[in-house]
């Protein structure tokens, strides 16, 4: 559809990477036309995943529970 905004984040890595620190930061991009665009920061938390558009000043919190319900874990 014209003019709805669609945003998905796709990772793939070669060898185990195991995020079991606090603090761990992901930078989430996509790529927009011929440029990379930057959509958000995903931090590890201990309790669970926080994540903040590029612009914004707060973070928002995502339990573990959730997050386990989303994959479906």
């Amino acid at each position: 559809m014209q003019g709805k905004a669609s945003n998905w984040a796709d990772a793939s890595v070669d060898q185990w990477l195991a995020v079991n620190k606090v603090g761990f930061r992901f930078r989430v991009w996509r790529k927009y036309k011929k440029k990379d665009r930057k959509i958000g920061t995903v931090i590890v938390n201990n309790a669970g995943l926080r994540w903040r558009r590029p612009n914004g000043k707060e973070f928002k919190l995502v339990k573990w529970e959730k997050v386990a319900e989303l994959l479906g874990v």
